[in-house]
């Protein structure tokens, strides 16, 4: 575990790791604002929430790896 100030692209930077995170997204959906990867399909994988609401967290329509389709 890594705990650090500075952004992640620059810790990894010229890693695997650090190609994945430049294709990350922040997005808007249903009020959420999250991270999340957009598929070949055009649908996006949820990485992460960014929120303080733990509500959230604790819904099952928005935990990481789930499929979503921006309208």
């Amino acid at each position: 575990m890594l705990y650090t100030i500075i952004p992640l692209e620059i810790v990894f930077k010229g890693t695997e790791e650090g190609a994945k995170i430049k294709e990350r997204e922040i997005i808007n959906y249903n009020g959420v604002v999250m991270e999340a990867i957009r598929q070949s399909d055009g649908r996006y994988r949820i990485e992460r929430l960014l929120s303080t609401d733990p509500m959230l967290y604790l819904d099952e329509h928005f935990q990481p790896g789930s499929i979503i389709t921006l309208v």
